[in-house]
């Protein structure tokens, strides 16, 4: 679905997709522990304040930890540096509905790919 969809529209397509238990607004991080924190939830739009959860601070993500991941097994592994988009197109509405670009931080990109190849650079703070 995208990001203009309109509520009845997901609950309709959920309705119609059973395989499908939660549909997330916004960025997926606070809901998935919230998914995992309460296994009772029920089935349904995780939509806090009917607008988009966004973190405060894109830093504010943990590094992924690769730690007990067979990184030889794939051809390839990307790390996330930012949020958003950088470029305002007059057709796209991505700055519009998250707010504008947001970086990581060089000290936590460079943490992060580390963490891909096995051996980290500094701290993730």
């Amino acid at each position: 679905m995208g990001i203009t969809s309109r509520a009845d529209e997901v609950a309709q397509f959920m309705n119609h997709h059973q395989f499908i238990d939660y549909f997330v607004v916004g960025e997926g991080e606070p809901p998935f522990l919230r998914i995992l924190d309460e296994p009772e939830l029920p089935r349904g739009i995780l939509d806090p304040g009917r607008g988009l959860t966004l973190l405060d601070e894109a830093e504010d993500l943990p590094a992924p930890n690769y730690g007990q991941l067979e990184i030889s097994r794939y051809l390839q592994l990307s790390v996330a540096s930012s949020r958003g988009c950088p470029f305002e197109c007059s057709f796209c509405a991505e700055t519009v509905f998250w707010k504008g670009f947001r970086s990581m931080g060089q000290s936590r990109n460079q943490y992060a790919r580390g963490t891909v190849v096995g051996d980290p650079v500094g701290d993730a703070d």
